[in-house]
């Protein structure tokens, strides 16, 4: 799901430190694709009903450029 990545996700850098995104690998029964932190979290959230917001927007895209979560292969 490319929902919310930034360029610096497609690279995986932060662009505005310059250090690399953390990768953390998960069973693939956890997550089938590459997701970010900041999605994961967005999607849990609405699911128990809260409404996202623009803060809720710019946490999610700082945690998306911290980690990055990846199944195992």
């Amino acid at each position: 799901m490319n929902e919310g990545k930034s360029e610096s996700d497609e690279q995986g850098a932060d662009r505005s430190s310059g250090r690399p995104t953390r990768q953390v690998k998960l069973p693939r029964f956890i997550v089938s694709e590459p997701v970010g932190l900041g999605d994961a979290v967005k999607r849990i959230t609405r699911v128990v009903g809260v409404k996202p917001c623009v803060p809720c927007e710019q946490r999610a895209d700082r945690l998306n450029r911290w980690v990055r979560l990846e199944p195992r292969r």
